[in-house]
């Protein structure tokens, strides 16, 4: 769930140059005279996305090529290594310096359509269309697309949250150990549009188990540290040094799993007092 801010390169250059290199003269007319369409189409789609309203759009799909030419016109021009586009694939996955911007903590493995690239012929190649994820997330999303706002999933190029906090952590007791339990809560200034889609989103990717188990994993890491420091400090000193390790990853990432979990270490006197 990180903002990523719009890539710079056009729907309409990328396009030309995917289909730079087509042998099929009827096949690369076809292409050449739907170009019209994918301009057309990419402002139509840029300007619901910043209005909000993209599920309220019809279909962006191309009348001359057909979806299943699309479809090998993605996997052979752009997304191929050998593709005339695929510089164009690498760049937009780079953007997301290598992590999921739709779930946060997994490895970037592919580009995600965000609008399913079938019907929506004419955003298959689009940049503003085309998200870098991991694969569990691509895996997931598969062809969803809703039909009400308030179920549109959160889009890392133009879907800022900003800095305020919204990602909730509970510590629970559990066999004599601790768990994470990590939830969404609407700020004040937010509109329920607004949560309801962050937490659509949250639930949709199977966030709170995702980010329980990696505190699960981050807890047992430093569990000895935690337990040396309570010796030797107390549990003021263990409850001083979460309180700085939870602002250092707020810094960086006011709602990622790790900020949830070091505010809540920090702020359970009981947790902190031992023992680890």
């Amino acid at each position: 769930m990180r903002f990523l801010g719009a890539p710079e390169q056009s729907a309409v250059s990328v396009y030309k140059s995917s289909i730079s290199k087509m042998r099929s003269k009827d096949a690369k007319a076809r292409f050449i005279d739907a170009t019209a369409e994918i301009e057309h189409d990419s402002k139509r789609y840029i300007a619901a996305l910043a209005a909000g309203q993209l599920s309220l759009e019809e279909h962006f799909t191309l009348r001359a090529v057909t979806q299943d030419e699309m479809a090998r016109h993605y996997k052979n021009r752009f997304a191929a290594k050998d593709g005339p586009a695929h510089a164009t694939y690498d760049q937009i996955k780079v953007r997301a310096r290598g992590r999921c911007p739709l779930c946060g903590p997994r490895t970037v493995g592919t580009l995600d359509h965000y609008w399913p690239k079938n019907p929506h012929t004419s955003l298959a190649i689009h940049p503003m269309n085309l998200v870098p994820c991991c694969w569990v997330c691509n895996h997931r999303k598969g062809e969803f697309q809703p039909t009400r706002r308030d179920e549109e999933l959160l889009h890392p190029y133009v879907d800022d949250l900003g800095t305020e906090v919204w990602l909730n952590c509970e510590i629970v007791e559990v066999g004599g150990g601790y768990a994470f339990l990590f939830e969404p809560l609407q700020p004040a200034a937010w509109s329920p549009t607004r949560f309801q889609r962050v937490r659509h989103h949250f639930h949709f990717f199977n966030l709170d188990e995702l980010y329980a188990s990696q505190a699960a994993n981050e807890l047992e890491s430093i569990r000895y540290s935690l337990a040396e420091l309570l010796a030797k400090d107390g549990a003021k000193g263990v409850g001083t040094h979460l309180e700085r390790e939870a602002r250092s990853r707020e810094r960086n990432e006011p709602n990622g799993w790790q900020a949830g979990m070091y505010r809540a270490m920090a702020s359970s006197a009981k947790f902190y007092s031992g023992p680890f």
